[in-house]
C-alpha cells in the first residue's frame, strides 16, 4: 500500500513539475486513475497554471471524463429515489 501511495504522490508532483514531458508523464498515470473529488480538483487546478495549450487539452479530456463519471456515480447511488 505504502508503495502506491509513493507512486501517486510522485505523479502528482511531476503534475507541476518545470518539465513538460513529466507533466505529461504525470496526466498518462492521472488518467488511469479513478474519478475521485481529489483527482478533479487536482486537474482543475493544473489547467489553471498549465502555461502549454496541449498539456492543457489533455487534462480537459480526462477531467471531463472524471466529470462524467463522479456525476453518474451520484445518479446511480440511488440518491432522491423514494
Amino acid at each position: 500500500m505504502l508503495v502506491v501511495r509513493d507512486q501517486m504522490t510522485r505523479h502528482q508532483q511531476d503534475l507541476f513539475s518545470p518539465h513538460a514531458f513529466r507533466r505529461l508523464a504525470a496526466l498518462g498515470h492521472l488518467g488511469r486513475e479513478d474519478a475521485t473529488a481529489r483527482n478533479i480538483t487536482l486537474l482543475r487546478d493544473f489547467m489553471a497554471w498549465e502555461p502549454r495549450r496541449r498539456l492543457r487539452d489533455r487534462a480537459r479530456v480526462i477531467y471531463d471524463r472524471m466529470e462524467r463519471e463522479a456525476t453518474g456515480l451520484m445518479h446511480g447511488s440511488g440518491e432522491g429515489t423514494a
